[in-house]
C-alpha cells in the first residue's frame, strides 16, 4: 500500500498544472544532457501534473492534456534510455502509486512499506558495499559514521 501523497507548490491547481508542466517540458527537452539525479529530481514534476489534472476534474485544456501526452510518449520511447543508460531507477525507493508509471518504467514495483528509515537507508547500504566486495567504500562508510557521531579515531 502506497503512503504516498503529492503536496503541490501552488495553492492553485492551474498554477501547479503551469509550474509544474514547464519543468516536465524542460525535462524532455534536456534529457539526454541531465544525469541521472537531474532526472529522478525532474521527475516529480510528472507527479504535479498528474495531481493538477486530477484536481481540474476535466477541465483541462484539450491543448495542455495533448503536450503532455506527446511529453509522455517522447519519455516512453526514452524507456531504454533511461533504464539501461543513466539507471535513473538503480537505487531509489520508491512509493509512488502504480498508476504514476513514469517511477516504474523499469518495470518495478512500490517498495513495500513506504520509504525507509536513515537507520535502514544505512545498514541497506553498507550491506551492498560488502555484498560488492568495496572495501574502500566501506573504509569510507565507517569512517564518515566516525565523523558523524563525533567519536575520535
Amino acid at each position: 500500500m502506497s503512503t504516498y501523497e503529492y503536496e503541490p507548490l501552488w495553492d492553485s491547481p492551474t498554477k501547479e498544472l503551469r509550474t509544474k508542466l514547464n519543468i516536465y517540458r524542460h525535462m524532455i527537452e534536456c534529457l539526454y544532457t541531465l544525469d541521472d539525479m537531474e532526472v529522478v529530481a525532474y521527475l516529480s514534476a510528472r507527479d504535479g501534473v498528474a495531481w493538477a489534472i486530477k484536481q481540474l476534474d476535466g477541465k483541462v485544456d484539450p491543448d495542455i492534456l495533448a503536450e503532455v501526452e506527446e511529453l509522455d510518449g517522447r519519455f516512453r520511447a526514452a524507456a531504454d534510455y533511461l533504464v539501461h543508460e543513466l539507471d535513473i531507477y538503480g537505487d531509489i525507493w520508491r512509493d509512488e502509486p502504480e498508476e504514476y508509471w513514469w517511477w516504474y518504467l523499469d518495470g518495478g514495483q512500490p517498495d513495500p512499506g513506504g520509504i525507509p528509515s536513515a537507520e535502514e537507508q544505512h545498514r541497506w547500504t553498507m550491506e551492498m558495499l560488502k555484498a560488492e566486495k568495496m572495501p574502500g567504500a566501506i573504509e569510507m562508510a565507517e569512517e564518515r559514521e566516525e565523523y558523524k557521531t563525533g567519536e575520535e579515531k
